[in-house]
């Protein structure tokens, strides 16, 4: 008899997906949630970030540790961040699917969009909080 069997081959598999986020000024970046339809516990999803003040610099800045959903970054304030998210099966043939993801962060001078007011006398003026040009303050305007 003569034959021939052809067994699953079952192996861990993982891969990433990276977004870059530019604020517009200097922000708190504090943790990322999301939706994903992972019902196996061989099926996980980790995020990681890193910031920097210019886009060109999020190349060489160090990435935080992964964490779960919803917990802390831990990364410095900055105008920019870039995400990373860790997809990772111990079954090939299953993978995790991220559906949504949410970045939660506030700007780091806690003013922006607030009313203010410049000048004095016969000279003043109400304007709002905006960020500098250079992303690295806030200016009333």
């Amino acid at each position: 008899m003569t034959g021939f069997t052809l067994f699953a081959i079952v192996a861990p598999s993982s891969g990433t997906i990276r977004q870059v986020l530019d604020s517009q000024c200097k922000s708190h970046f504090n943790s990322v949630t999301w939706t994903d339809s992972n019902t196996s516990p061989q099926k996980t999803i980790k995020v990681r970030a890193r910031s920097a003040l210019t886009q060109a610099a999020l190349a060489t800045a160090a990435w935080g540790l992964y964490t779960g959903k919803g917990q802390p970054l831990g990364i410095a304030p900055n105008r920019f961040v870039e995400i990373e998210f860790l997809l990772e099966t111990s079954d090939s043939r299953d993978s995790p699917v991220l559906q949504t993801a949410t970045l939660s962060y506030a700007d780091f001078f806690l003013t922006l969009g607030q009313s203010c007011e410049v000048g004095a006398g016969a000279c003043k003026n109400t304007g709002t909080w905006v960020c500098q040009a250079d992303g690295n303050g806030t200016q009333c305007a």
